[in-house]
Parts: C-alpha cells; sequence; structure tokens
C-alpha cells in the first residue's frame, strides 16, 4: 500500500505507516513552503460508520475543485478568499503542460475549467456566481453542485475523486498582481468589461462606521482628484454588472474600513484605495489584499475625539479605545472601538488623497 504525503508534488509515494524507519523526519522535509501563503479550511470532520464506507463508491472523473466556505453570507470577502486559491491552482496547471499557451488562451475564453465544481454553499448570490465562472470556469464546461445538492450526494455513499483541488483560504485572496492582472483580462475576455481609470469610486455606509461630514469628503475628493465621485451603495442583491462596471472605471476607491476595499481586485493597475479609520485600528489583511491586487493603499486614521459611539464622543485619553486596550476587555469592547462614527478632519484627509492621486495619476495630464 502507498500513500500520498501532501506536502510532496502530486504523485511522489511514501511508504505506508507501517514501513516507515524511525529517521522518517530525516528522509522527508515536513517544514512548510516559503513560498506558500496561510490558507485555512471550513470542512467539517466527522466518523462514518461501517455501513456507509460499504455503499457504492461514487467516482468523480475529470479536474475537481471541493471547497467550503466560512459564511454563508454576499461579504466578497468569505467568498473571494476561496474560490481565488482554486483559481490559483488552476492557473498553475498551466505551467505543467506543453499547451501552456493554448491552455491560456482557454481561460481566456472561460474554458477549460474544473470539469466539476462542488461548492459547500446554498446560494450563491449574480455576483457571486459570476466570480465562480471566471474563476473555475463557466457554465457550459464546468458542472457546478451545491449545498444541498453536495449533502444529498455524499450521502448516498463516499464521494472519491481521481484529480481534485480542496482548496483553504488564502487572506491575501490573490497570490500576487500577476494573478489578479490575468484575471481581469479574462473579466474583460469573458464578460466585455474594459478597465480604464477614470472616476472614483466612494462607498457609502449606513448602519454603522458612518462618515459625519459625509459630504465634505465627497468635495474634497471632487477637488484634490478633478475626478467624477461616484457615490455607491450596494448589497448582495446589486447585480454583479452593476458593481463590477463600476470598479472597472475606478482609478480611486475610498471607503470606512471593512469588506468594500476588497472591490479592488476589479480595478486597472495600479490605482489606489484608502482607507478612513479609527485611531490606531487597522486590518493588516486590507493593505495585503490591495497591494497583491496590484494597487498602492493608504489610510486616513481619526483621532478618538473625531469619534462616536452611541451619541458618545471619543476621548483621546481612554485606554479603550486602543488596541490593546479593546482586546483586554474582550468582544464588546472590540466592537464599540472597531464600529464608531467619524467625522474627517478634510485638511489632513486631503494631504491623503494628494498622495494617492500622485501616484495613481501621474501619467495624466492635468
Amino acid at each position: 500500500m502507498v500513500i500520498v504525503d501532501p506536502l510532496q508534488p502530486r504523485g511522489t509515494p511514501i511508504p505506508a505507516n507501517n514501513e516507515l524507519s524511525d529517521n522518517f523526519s530525516h528522509d522527508y522535509d515536513m517544514s512548510l513552503d516559503p513560498a506558500g501563503l496561510p490558507y485555512r479550511s471550513f470542512f467539517e470532520g466527522r466518523y462514518e460508520n461501517v455501513e456507509y464506507l460499504q455503499r457504492p463508491v461514487q467516482w468523480v472523473n475529470g479536474p475537481s475543485v471541493l471547497a467550503a466556505f466560512d459564511a454563508d453570507n454576499y461579504n466578497i470577502y468569505h467568498w473571494a478568499t476561496t474560490i481565488l486559491p482554486a483559481f490559483t491552482a488552476r492557473v498553475r496547471e498551466l505551467h505543467t503542460t506543453d499547451e501552456s499557451q493554448d491552455r491560456r488562451q482557454h481561460l481566456l475564453k472561460g474554458c477549460p475549467g474544473y470539469q466539476n465544481a462542488y461548492l459547500r454553499f446554498p446560494k450563491p448570490t449574480q455576483w457571486q456566481w459570476a466570480l465562480a465562472e471566471v474563476a473555475l470556469g463557466r457554465l457550459h464546461c464546468t458542472k457546478y453542485v451545491l449545498g444541498s445538492e453536495l449533502a444529498r450526494l455524499a450521502s448516498t455513499g463516499p464521494l472519491c475523486f481521481r484529480d481534485v483541488v480542496v482548496p483553504g483560504a488564502s487572506i491575501n485572496l490573490f497570490t500576487g498582481p500577476a494573478d489578479t492582472i490575468l484575471f481581469r483580462k479574462m473579466i474583460e475576455s469573458q464578460l466585455q468589461l474594459k478597465f480604464v481609470h477614470e472616476r472614483v469610486t466612494y462607498f457609502k455606509r449606513t448602519h454603522n462606521r458612518l462618515i459625519l461630514n459625509e459630504a465634505a469628503v465627497i468635495e474634497c475628493l471632487r477637488q484634490v482628484t478633478g475626478l467624477p465621485v461616484d457615490v455607491v451603495e450596494w448589497t448582495g442583491d446589486t447585480p454583479w454588472r452593476d458593481q463590477w462596471s463600476q470598479m472597472t472605471r475606478t482609478v480611486m476607491l475610498v471607503s470606512a474600513h471593512g469588506s468594500p476595499t476588497n472591490h479592488a481586485m476589479f480595478m486597472k493597475s495600479p490605482a489606489a484605495v484608502v482607507e478612513i479609520l479609527p485611531d490606531r485600528f487597522q486590518y493588516v489583511v486590507a493593505a495585503r489584499i490591495t497591494l497583491a491586487a496590484g494597487h498602492f493603499y493608504y489610510h486616513y486614521m481619526a483621532q478618538n475625539r473625531d469619534t462616536v459611539k452611541n451619541g458618545v464622543r471619543g476621548r483621546n485619553d481612554n485606554p479603550k479605545q486602543t488596541t490593546k486596550g479593546a482586546f483586554m476587555e474582550g468582544i464588546e469592547s472590540i466592537e464599540n472601538y472597531r464600529d464608531v462614527d467619524i467625522h474627517v478632519n478634510i485638511p489632513e484627509f486631503a494631504r491623503v488623497i494628494e498622495q494617492a492621486r500622485d501616484m495613481v495619476m501621474l501619467r495624466r495630464s492635468r
């Protein structure tokens, strides 16, 4: 009997457990690949009874992807963190064949993709479907099996795959600009969306992390960039073409901190992302995603005294309004610190926008 070491290239056999020597750790390098990315996976693990294992095995032929997600919602981050690693695996497969250039052309057309895509997700939204089709393969060449149908199939007997990718979740979304640029070329080719730099997109929030002087912020963006500023407010029901066509024309994305910054993947490189943050609060993942998409990252950070939560103004000397203090107090204090409304200091904000403007608009005539 042979088993396969997941840390070795596909098809590399190692001895079965009863054949391992005492110096196994010296024979095989079990260290993590320094060029790799952090992944996490979201499948449940459980033991099945003997009766289940005696049922007929269902073999799945052809390249497949089997993916699970950490949230059943429309948040772009929770969907893309798993879909895009599967896209990366699909792209890397190009370099293992002699026909890589031909396959690259097929990628731009949408096929071949994975022959089967098993997604442990109940009901993707329109834009989630669109993202999956570009990343994994168009519907006419890829068989998609979702949520309850996947559970029903698995309940009848073991599903076994001859060639399968099981992606975890990459916090960077893409491994780097090269993959992101290829992804945008696929969008342009398959969906006829042109990527240009012609406007600023400002994401409006309505339930928390509000910008209290929003009109002044938008006017500042207009004056400093000299470009049209579009204010958008999207939900999971907003058609994907409305969202993507807006971002493909965007040179600067501005938002309070959170998932709207992930739309940077749909902007032509190099563009800029500007986050509006509470004092000393920052998700490092936002900068990583922005850089991996081939863009510049900037942030405006408010002082505590310019923030409001439940009608109470923040204080610069409040120890709970620091990252360390909030995390020591617990989840409620973290949320109170994170989800404040912000009054933006316009002169300071303008200096941040000027830096972002000068980096992404150097070749534009002013």
